[in-house]
């Protein structure tokens, strides 16, 4: 087995741009942020956990490419640059169907002692946890009572797309009802958890806004474990849980 892995950036593998990682890079976990406040006469503390903070990492970057033109590592270095500049999406060769949240990125300058070779580092801050990819979704016909397992480190912001079979629907998500009116049978409706948004997207890819049709003001929420989902008015449900680990 070879030691060597990739970083795949927006759905392209550094190795595109002879890109190659100099070290396997040091992922850290996901710290919660809370407050610990001292009380006189209690036997110790007081302390409120609030949510977790973004993770920081580092990828260290070596470019080697066996050329004539002079200017070989510059211009590709420009190259390079804009494919970064833009990373919204982080993966991994050795860790399948998981990925990171790209928030915020930056890019060190650039070591190039020789006209072939050129190494640099890229500080990228990241949304806390890894995201679980599921390239199919849950898919439940005609849903009345299910239950549906989330395998999440913590609660998870699920991506849920229904297909009404009436005007008006209604799922309830553990203790939580999710209502919609207004609708067209038939015509898929997206409820988007981690963007917060609710949709329909057209056959010619344009996407158009659906928010008024939902009449809950909050997003549903996949609690960690077993989930309990009952419905009225679908055809199907369709659930990408999007697990953190």
């Amino acid at each position: 087995m070879t030691d060597c892995i990739h970083s795949i950036i927006d759905g392209f593998p550094d190795y595109l741009h002879k890109l190659a990682l100099a070290e396997r890079p040091t992922i850290p976990s996901p710290k919660r942020q809370r407050v610990e406040t001292s009380v006189l006469g209690r036997l110790g503390g007081l302390v409120q956990d609030y949510s977790f903070e973004d993770m920081s990492f580092t990828l260290h970057y070596n470019y080697l490419e066996d050329v004539e033109d002079h200017q070989a590592f510059k211009q590709s270095f420009y190259i390079m640059r804009h494919w970064l500049n833009y990373a919204k999406k982080l993966e991994f060769s050795d860790d399948p169907n998981v990925y990171y949240v790209i928030q915020t990125i930056d890019i060190g300058d650039a070591e190039n002692d020789i006209v072939e070779w050129g190494e640099f580092d890229v500080n990228i801050t990241a949304k806390p946890f890894a995201r679980v990819q599921e390239d199919v979704p849950i898919t439940v016909d005609k849903p009345q009572s299910f239950n549906l397992l989330n395998n999440s480190l913590e609660e998870s912001f699920p991506k849920i797309i229904i297909t009404p079979s009436a005007t008006s629907c209604q799922f309830t998500l553990n203790d939580y009802v999710f209502s919609f009116e207004g609708l067209v049978v038939g015509t898929d409706i997206v409820i988007d958890s981690d963007l917060m948004l609710c949709y329909e997207e057209q056959s010619d890819g344009d996407i158009l806004d659906r928010s008024n049709k939902m009449k809950t003001m909050q997003y549903p929420t996949l609690q960690v474990d077993i989930n309990h989902f009952n419905c009225t008015g679908l055809s199907k449900i369709q659930i990408y849980r999007n697990g953190l680990r």
